[in-house]
Parts: structure tokens; C-alpha cells; sequence
């Protein structure tokens, strides 16, 4: 089949949009810059880097189609050559694709490929910035095919949502096998000051399905438990709190020896946004722990320190500077192996309107 790729549909979608510009945005968002890691060779084995890259670029439409229904689009650049997904059975340089229709003025019905519920703070902003990301965050798939049902109610926002489960991704096998589920709450409390997000996810695995402790073994159901919470404080400064818990079933050991795996990662985050020199500095704090049968195997203490820039006037463009740390320990069951890596980061992202 002959591949299509990110630019010839990124044309072709603005040239089709261009002839209804009324009610429709494009936007093009993108990361990059320079980034420095060292793995602790010594001890992980792993060489260290040193590279310019683009972290992510985006090309997101959104629109209305009619005043009951709107719609979203996002392509993702960093995947124009890969193959069909198995899952979605779409391209997977389209992150997002759906419909959602205002069923009532309280009741809405999202359908496509649409992002995952999972609760958390950390999930809630996928879609911004991220420079060290918790085992929990790393184990979810971001976006999948189902379907999203939400109600609004005095400022709290409740979901429930079916979507795919696996295909088995091993032997290229399509067949959908089981489906998936999600429940979501996301509130706003004291006038905004606090601002909770509960999520219970069920997914559905095939065996072959990389997990931290190697591959699954048997298929099974992966259960994520997530709930954080915003603060908003006096003078401009944030700060986030994540407990988050993913369990799976059979999915470590041996086809005669079957383990379960469990991963739980507690997330903190502050933010002190300066209004006079537009600088945004922020320290965040990341706790993971892996057991295997109630065994921990793993652990990780990670942080980051940095600060972001945006330019007076033009809130398009910021910088970024970021010190990224973490001591790792792996097969504390067996053998305990320590590393420190760490690495820094210094770049820009853009928001750039194309259409709106």
C-alpha cells in the first residue's frame, strides 16, 4: 500500500479547509532544541548523547461543522513513515480524529480516535510540555478509537468512555479481541483555586505487549488508577500532586509461572509564573516504584529543575532551559544495579496560528 505522508496530508487538509475558514483554526506546534543525556555509562551500559532534535510537531484543525457538532484533527510529524497501527487500524501519524456532538446543553458524545482517560495531573497536560515523564505516564497509550460520553454539571465534568483493547501486535493479527473502558472526573473547586482529576482505566493486552519487567506473557486486563490535584496559591504560583497506580495482570514471570506486575509513581509538580519578566521557573518531582508479585524489583527518584521564557507580547513563542536527574535502581529482587543519569535541555516551542 503506498504510504501518504505527513506533509502531503498536512497540504491537502489546509487546502480543503481553506474553502470553509469560517469556525475552523489550524495551529502548528512544535518543540525543539538541544539536548544533552548521561546515561551513567559506566553502569547502564548505555553511550551517552548529544544531539539537536525536534521533540514533537503537530499540525492540529479544529472546527465547527454545524452548531451542534465540532470536530479535531491532529497530525503528528514525527511519525510520517510508520505503518498502519494495529490497534486503530489508522495511519499512526494521526494522533487524534473525531467528532464530539452536544447532545444536550450538559451531555456530549466524542467519537474517533480520541486521547485516553487516565486521571492525574500529569495525563491532563499531554498535550503541553513534559521533560521527565513517570513510569505510570510511559505505560498508557495516549490516544485510541472509541467513543466519550460526558456530562457537565455546576463546573464538574464526569466521562465514561469505550475504546479499543488490543490486537495481538505480535503476529500482525487485526482481529479485535476485547474492548477497553474508562471513568473520569475532572473538577473545579473554590472558584478555581483547587482543581482534582480522578481516572479508572481498563485495558485490554495482547501477549508480546512490552512491560517494564520485559514482555507480557499471557494476555490480560491492565488496570490504572489515577487522582491528582491543582492548587492555584497567591502570587501566580501552582502546584500539582499525582498518586497513580497501574496494575497488570499475568505479566511478567513465565507461561507456567505467571506474575503480576504493578508500577505506582507519585508525581509533584510547582510553578511560579513571574508576570513582570514573563519567566516561568518550576521544579518537578517524580517517586516510581515496579513490584512483581508484591516484590519490588525497581525504583526511581527523578526531578527536574528549570525555567521557561516567554516573549513580552508574543505569547506564540517560549524557551526553555531544564536540568533533568534521577537515581535508578533495576533487579533489586536479584541483583541490584544503580545508575544516576542525568541530562539538560535547552530549546524553544512555538504555537503557530496558520488559520483561524
Amino acid at each position: 500500500m503506498k504510504k501518504i505522508n505527513f506533509v502531503t496530508c498536512s497540504l491537502l487538509a489546509l487546502t480543503s479547509i481553506n474553502s470553509f475558514a469560517a469556525n475552523h483554526n489550524v495551529t502548528a506546534i512544535a518543540r525543539t532544541g538541544w539536548t544533552y543525556k548521561d546515561n551513567d555509562t559506566k553502569k547502564t551500559a548505555t553511550l551517552n548523547t548529544s544531539e539537536i532534535n525536534v521533540d514533537y510537531l503537530k499540525l492540529n484543525f479544529e472546527g465547527k461543522l454545524n452548531e451542534k457538532n465540532r470536530y479535531t484533527l491532529e497530525l503528528n510529524g514525527l511519525y510520517a513513515n510508520s505503518a498502519n497501527d494495529k490497534t486503530d487500524n489508522l495511519s499512526d501519524f494521526i494522533e487524534k480524529v473525531n467528532v464530539t456532538r452536544t447532545i444536550a446543553d450538559t451531555w456530549s458524545l466524542t467519537v474517533g480516535k480520541l486521547g485516553v482517560i487516565a486521571g492525574g495531573r500529569e495525563w491532563d497536560y499531554i498535550s503541553a510540555d513534559l521533560y521527565t515523564q513517570s513510569y505510570f505516564f510511559g505505560d498508557l497509550p495516549t490516544y485510541r478509537t472509541g467513543v466519550t460520553l460526558a456530562k457537565e454539571h455546576m463546573g464538574q465534568t464526569f466521562q465514561a468512555q469505550i475504546i479499543n483493547g488490543n490486537r495481538d501486535r505480535s503476529t500482525g493479527v487485526k482481529s479485535q479481541t476485547k474492548f477497553g473502558g474508562a471513568l473520569g472526573y475532572r473538577g473545579t473547586l473554590l472558584d478555581g483555586m483547587l482543581s482534582p482529576l480522578i481516572g479508572y482505566t481498563m485495558l485490554p493486552e495482547a501477549i508480546g505487549k512490552s512491560t517494564t519487567a520485559g514482555t507480557r506473557v499471557k494476555a490480560g486486563d491492565d488496570i490504572a488508577i489515577a487522582a491528582g490535584i491543582e492548587f492555584r496559591l497567591p502570587h501566580n504560583i501552582t502546584l500539582e500532586t499525582d498518586y497513580n497506580l497501574f496494575s497488570e495482570k499475568d505479566a511478567a514471570g513465565t507461561t507456567t509461572a505467571l506474575k503480576d506486575l504493578e508500577t505506582t509513581s507519585i508525581v509533584g509538580l510547582i510553578r511560579y509564573k513571574c508576570e513582570i519578566t514573563n519567566l516561568m521557573p518550576f521544579a518537578k518531582f517524580i517517586q516510581d516504584t515496579v513490584k512483581i508479585d508484591s516484590t519490588k524489583t525497581g525504583e526511581r527518584t527523578a526531578f527536574d529543575l528549570g525555567v521557561e521564557y516567554r516573549e513580552p507580547k508574543n505569547e506564540e513563542i517560549r524557551y526553555h532551559a531544564v536540568y533533568s536527574s534521577s537515581k535508578v535502581k533495576t533487579n533489586m529482587n536479584t541483583r541490584t544495579v544503580s545508575s544516576s543519569p542525568y541530562s539538560v535541555m535547552v530549546g524553544l516551542k512555538f504555537d503557530a496560528a496558520i488559520l483561524n
